[in-house]
């Protein structure tokens, strides 16, 4: 029974590669039209007007706050650099959506084809000696 098998692997297996680029981009659109967005952390837009609105009023308390102290007490440079920052960037769905159309587009499939059809023949080249 296992010979059975083996025997019919090697045989699907000495068939080369049939898939043209028009198929993988078929396939791809498919991914990315069922691909779970909401499945990836990201920010509404609705959220990054929020986030900057909350920006802009703590980035205009800090001037008030700057402009009243004495000059000896104002952040200077050499304190920025030693200060840990965190600024992130921010995934929107906007990013997500330019990520997508990249992942459909054809150099996409076409280095597809071409990674598919390299590891084929280095693979399983041997098997059409």
């Amino acid at each position: 029974m296992d010979n059975l098998i083996k025997e019919e692997w090697v045989r699907e297996l000495k068939k080369p590669l049939n898939i043209n680029v028009d198929e993988i981009l078929k396939e791809l659109a498919k991914f990315c039209k069922e691909f779970p967005v909401e499945s990836i952390p990201h920010m509404s837009e609705h959220d990054q007007l929020k986030l900057m609105e909350a920006k802009d009023k703590k980035k205009d308390k800090s001037e008030t706050l700057h402009s009243s102290m004495p000059s000896v007490l104002k952040p200077s440079l050499s304190n920025k650099k030693l200060r840990i920052h965190y600024d992130a960037q921010l995934i929107t769905g906007d990013v997500i959506s330019l990520a997508l159309q990249e992942i459909a587009s054809e150099k996409v499939a076409r280095l597809i084809g071409l990674c598919a059809h390299f590891s084929y023949w280095v693979i399983f080249g041997h098997l059409q000696e």
